[in-house]
């Protein structure tokens, strides 16, 4: 398994209200989240790729995301952009 460098995503509002949208996306994708509003673990399956672990912290307006482990034929840049893509849609 490969792992990327870590990269960050600004927002708005509260540190609650990014790992509340990052809740609903991990766990709307069957994966799971151990952590709070200032740091934590996920891992999240990806169909014909596996499976996403990576690790978290929220400092103010920004989290830092770090991917632990994914799949070498998942780009580390296929990973951000959905999450920067997708992030904003997502209702806490």
């Amino acid at each position: 398994m490969a792992s990327c460098a870590p990269f960050k995503v600004a927002f708005n509002g509260q540190p609650e209200d990014i790992y509340a949208r990052v809740k609903v996306m991990i766990d709307g994708n069957g994966g799971t989240l151990e952590g709070d509003t200032h740091s934590g673990k996920f891992s999240v399956s990806v169909p014909v790729f596996g499976t996403v672990k990576g690790e978290y912290t929220i400092v103010d307006k920004e989290a830092v995301i770090t991917i632990t482990e994914r799949s070498p034929f998942l780009a580390c840049q296929t990973i951000e952009n959905f999450i920067r893509k997708n992030l904003d849609k997502v209702d806490p």
